[in-house]
């Protein structure tokens, strides 16, 4: 069945969902919301309940006015997996949760701001990791209220803590020695190092994106890759986008073994830890210290510098707006003819 929701009609809510019709036009179906003794649901709190986990909201959460953390946070990881949350950011969410319920009221509806700030004030934390528990609270009550169990999300008010982006992208011969670092480890191992460092430097994808990088998404004779979501991974936003492979890295894609699913691999299964290899043996070889994260950075950096339209870079890197790249407007000056001829996507020289 389709996406289902709540609708009301004649004193009475419904549940209801498109089905398609004649000519590509929708059809809305509706049937009654019933509760545990099977009269037919008046209140919309109750019927959205219902809805989201199939029991009346005083069977299963006891006198909604008195809504406890304990009662709500099945419905709340429930209402997340509906809404097609990963796995892994319900778990964070979850967590923090848990880790305030016991310093904040037993029952959601007497948790004020003034208990927010207390229980945050007094944790030796740094404030980006306050500011993180206090967006999983905010996003629980956001819920909460969603579903008609507070009136008011208590976090409302709470001043959130931005921490200030921090650019360090490499200088030119920290990114040189990892380049001829990464050379030597394949020229000793065989393993697609020198491949990886390049393609990283002058692409800067994201962690997963690099360990589900699979044949078939990648198009060599329009020299383009295509990252979306599929049964088996779905990147950051769910975004598909379609990434522009420089030449020298696309050149280097090609002379690899294709005999496998995945680009980057090991026994044909896609390689988690190849990326940790990575770190650790060519940045240790390069004496150079950092992470794919920092190289993302110096990737932005450098292509801006060459003079890289803002929002191509935006499109590129997965960003959802320009804002997050204005910091990098400037950072790296003066590019000598190697930095150049590497990042300029629209050039083919390739660096010595």
């Amino acid at each position: 069945m389709a996406k289902s929701f709540v609708i009301h009609n004649n004193g009475y809510y419904y549940e209801a969902w498109y089905e398609p019709g004649l000519e590509g036009r929708r059809v809305l179906k509706k049937r009654p919301i019933h509760d545990q003794s099977g009269k037919s649901v008046k209140r919309r709190d109750e019927a959205v309940l219902l809805l989201h986990n199939g029991s009346s909201s005083t069977g299963y959460l006891g006198d909604r006015q008195r809504a406890s953390f304990g009662a709500f946070m099945p419905i709340f990881r429930k209402y997340l997996l509906d809404k097609g949350r990963k796995e892994k950011s319900i778990k964070i969410y979850c967590h923090d949760v848990n880790k305030a319920k016991c310093f904040l009221p037993q029952y959601l509806q007497e948790v004020k701001l003034q208990h927010i700030e207390s229980y945050l004030s007094s944790l030796d934390i740094r404030p980006a990791t306050k500011t993180k528990y206090a967006k999983s609270l905010s996003r629980f009550f956001s819920v909460a209220k969603r579903l008609g169990l507070v009136i008011e999300n208590p976090v409302d008010g709470f001043e959130f803590y931005r921490q200030p982006t921090e650019i360090n992208p490499y200088l030119e011969d920290e990114i040189k020695r990892l380049l001829a670092s990464a050379t030597k480890l394949t020229e000793l191992t065989g393993e697609p190092y020198h491949a990886f460092a390049v393609l990283a430097l002058q692409t800067g994808l994201r962690l997963d994106e690099y360990v589900n990088l699979r044949w078939k998404y990648l198009d060599i004779d329009k020299g383009v890759y295509t990252i979306c979501p599929d049964a088996s991974w779905r990147p950051k936003h769910d975004h598909k986008r379609i990434v522009a492979i420089p030449s020298m890295s696309l050149a280097l894609l090609k002379g690899l073994s294709r005999d496998a699913e995945f680009i980057f691999h090991k026994n044909g299964k896609k390689h988690h830890h190849f990326t940790r290899d990575f770190v650790n043996a060519v940045f240790t070889a390069a004496g150079v210290k950092g992470d794919l994260h920092q190289i993302r950075k110096t990737c932005a950096s450098y292509r801006l510098a060459c003079g890289e339209p803002i929002q191509n870079v935006r499109a590129h890197l997965g960003h959802r707006s320009l804002k997050e790249l204005e910091a990098y407007i400037g950072v790296v000056a003066n590019l000598s003819r190697d930095m150049r001829g590497f990042f300029d996507v629209n050039t083919k020289r390739i660096l010595n």
